[in-house]
């Protein structure tokens, strides 16, 4: 880490940890990936709600991406970025085909947005 440069034996500490914020990230990414990317494959199927059927999915994602990892770091790292830009592109078209096909003006778009931050209990924190 450029932040880091000598850890001392009075400051060892940080190093590990930096190591374990390091792996609890990229574990709970991939926990995320996997979870999203079961929901969403099974949205389509009368099984979309079955919480045992996600969670199985989830889990043969997280073994798609363990078999990579041990194949590749560095395939895995490129997944990641394929994934992080493909996430980007769908935004990206959703937001256009929003734009496109809305029809609601500024203001009627402003008046929902207020009430949904005065509504929702986990915006009102951060006002």
């Amino acid at each position: 880490m450029p932040f880091l440069n000598v850890p001392t034996p009075t400051h060892i500490w940080q190093a590990s940890l930096i190591g374990w914020y390091t792996i609890f990230g990229y574990i709970s990414t991939l926990a995320l990936y996997a979870y999203t990317f079961s929901s969403y494959g099974t949205s389509g199927f009368e099984f979309a709600n079955n919480e045992w059927v996600r969670k199985a999915v989830a889990i043969g994602i997280l073994w798609i991406f363990a078999g990579i990892n041990l194949w590749s770091v560095k395939g895995m790292g490129k997944l990641e970025d394929v994934m992080v830009y493909a996430k980007l592109i769908i935004l990206l078209l959703i937001s256009l085909a929003l734009i496109y096909y809305g029809e609601t003006d500024l203001q009627t778009f402003s008046k929902t947005l207020t009430q949904d931050f005065t509504q929702t209990p986990m915006m009102s924190i951060l006002s």
